[in-house]
């Protein structure tokens, strides 16, 4: 899900933003390292495998997957993501009262 409107990264030199087309060449490059793909669950063949999961990611859709970029904030360049796979509609507590 895209989110249009963001509050300033407190740090100096990163921005927050949504992830885009163009942040998948860098992206793709960090995610197929060996160490990386070590002790992840990616399974990527190439950069266009990423394309339906950015894309996802700029969807009007509310149940799409939320991730944004973390972008030097003089370059604009990626340097990482954060993100959401699944969100929940709904919570169920339950506990036992001793």
């Amino acid at each position: 899900m895209r989110f249009n409107s963001f509050t300033s990264a407190a740090l100096p030199w990163v921005v927050l933003r949504p992830i885009d087309r163009s942040d998948i060449p860098k992206w793709y490059e960090y995610l197929a390292l060996p160490h990386v793909v070590e002790h992840t669950s990616w399974n990527l063949a190439s950069a266009d495998d990423l394309r339906p999961i950015v894309d996802g990611c700029n969807s009007d859709d509310p149940a799409s997957a939320i991730r944004f970029a973390i972008a030097d904030r003089s370059t604009n360049l990626l340097i990482g993501t954060v993100g959401f796979h699944t969100i929940w509609r709904s919570v169920a507590l339950r506990w036992r009262a001793n």
